[in-house]
């Protein structure tokens, strides 16, 4: 009998230790807002850094995701360590649209259905400069990317956005900026066919997409297509966060079926910490309790768990009763936090329902 006490006692200790030894998850503040180094241009010396990050810390805005380059996360970053801003850098993944970048790299952009790379002709806007997410070197470049980011000092993950296939729909009110009326799949808009996707799909299915009569019926190259996307997005996230322990999360559409219809992005299947869907509702002319919706089909249809911390756009909610609305519509439905953007459209009294709201929900 003492013995087995004994033994008993032992394993107990064992798993304690294993326990205590464990690293507590670390998760996304309940208030995050995107913004940029352009942000900063104006700001002189570091206390003026400082003072800004400290505005958005009094109203608890307690996480940023942060674009910008190297040299700017390292400056910025010790600041918001002192502040006790937890600071992720904020990267488009898929779009790269340096003109001295594309000219030696042509061949890893993607192809259009009628058979033009996004080099030669851009899509919607001159920026829209898209990666082939099937090209070896692409994830190569991009996980490197995120390596090197990920592992600056005081910075606390990574944040993916633009990770998807150029829109085969744009949301219904910024169609008419481009003058279209897009109720189908347009050839134009319509990637990749290039000859790493063509020849992979021909391989596994024994035909080139391209001569379909009707791609966008094809339910294997719709898969192929939001599969390539997930890998990608998967691949990148295990070697961050096997490499350094940081968090990664991502910016993506404002719910999976939405995200597979618009972009090709099925996020419901990405290995991130936490999704941070971008519930724009004025782009979707939706009313404010959209938000919510979002959120609660989301939560209901992603297929790998992860937090969610739902985007609302300030110019959707302009006036302090439309914003206490839209953080009450994603939380009251369900979310883990609301990401704002940005943080420099805040205005002081949208800065006091922030702060009441999270006097509301912390505690939850």
């Amino acid at each position: 009998m003492g013995k087995r006490l004994v033994g008993l006692s032992l394993l107990l200790l064992s798993c304690l230790m294993t326990m205590a030894g464990k690293p507590a998850k670390i998760s996304l503040p309940l208030f995050m807002a995107w913004d940029g180094e352009g942000s900063f241009k104006a700001m002189k010396n570091d206390s003026a850094v400082e003072a800004y990050l400290l505005r958005l810390k009094r109203s608890h805005i307690d996480g940023l995701f942060m674009e910008g380059k190297p040299q700017f996360i390292r400056r910025i970053a010790p600041i918001a360590k002192r502040v006790d801003i937890q600071l992720h850098v904020w990267k488009p993944t898929m779009i790269m649209p340096d003109s001295v970048f594309m000219h030696q790299h042509a061949d890893w952009y993607s192809v259009n259905r009628n058979g033009v790379s996004c080099v030669t002709k851009a899509p919607y806007a001159g920026y829209y400069r898209i990666f082939c997410p099937r090209e070896k070197k692409v994830i190569k470049y991009l996980t490197k990317t995120y390596l090197e980011y990920a592992k600056i000092d005081g910075v606390a993950g990574v944040h993916f956005d633009y990770i998807r296939y150029c829109d085969i729909y744009l949301p219904k009110a910024l169609q008419p900026k481009y003058h279209l009326d897009q109720t189908y799949e347009m050839p134009d808009y319509d990637f990749c066919y290039c000859h790493r996707c063509r020849e992979a799909f021909r391989k596994k299915n024994r035909i080139d997409p391209i001569t379909m009569s009707d791609p966008a019926s094809s339910k294997d190259w719709a898969e192929f297509r939001l599969q390539a996307i997930v890998d990608l997005a998967n691949s990148i996230s295990g070697k961050v966060k096997k490499k350094t322990g940081k968090m990664v999360t991502a910016a993506v559409f404002p719910t999976p079926e939405m995200a597979k219809r618009m972009v090709r992005q099925d996020w419901g299947r990405f290995k991130i910490d936490a999704a941070c869907p971008m519930i724009y509702n004025n782009f979707y002319d939706e009313g404010i309790d959209w938000i919510g919706k979002c959120v609660k089909e989301s939560l209901a249809t992603m297929a790998v768990r992860k937090d969610l911390h739902a985007g609302v756009y300030m110019g959707a909610l302009p006036d302090p009763k439309s914003l206490q609305e839209g953080i009450e519509s994603a939380m009251d439905n369900g979310a883990n936090g609301v990401v704002f953007f940005t943080a420099g459209n805040l205005t002081d009294d949208q800065l006091k329902v922030v702060e009441a709201m999270y006097r509301k929900y912390a505690g939850n």
